[in-house]
């Protein structure tokens, strides 16, 4: 995440990011503190909708609105996903969300 805060001018922040557990490189093991970490760099550094996967948090797994700050995407644990979203917009204050995956 360091790397991607560090060439953040050079990506679109408003692009989906997920740190997991799951999507790790083999010789990587990292702990769901260290991805926590890892979603605060990328938060800081001005990325916008970075969540975690595959680890359960109660903050952490939800996407919210770079606007608002409110819950968009839902997530708990592996279970599905609650959708607070109208017409691909935040519920709450009506941003534009980003991507066709929101």
């Amino acid at each position: 995440m360091r790397l991607l805060a560090g060439i953040g001018g050079l990506l679109r922040r408003e692009r989906d990011r997920h740190v997991s557990l799951g999507d790790s490189l083999a010789c990587i093991s990292p702990s769901p503190a260290s991805l926590r970490e890892a979603r605060e760099i990328g938060i800081e550094a001005g990325l916008e909708y970075v969540y975690l996967g595959n680890v359960a948090d109660a903050d952490g797994e939800n996407t919210y609105c770079p606007g608002c700050k409110a819950v968009v995407i839902e997530r708990r644990g592996f279970s599905g996903t609650v959708n607070h979203l109208r017409d691909g917009a935040c519920a709450d204050c009506g941003r534009k969300a980003a991507g066709p995956e929101m």
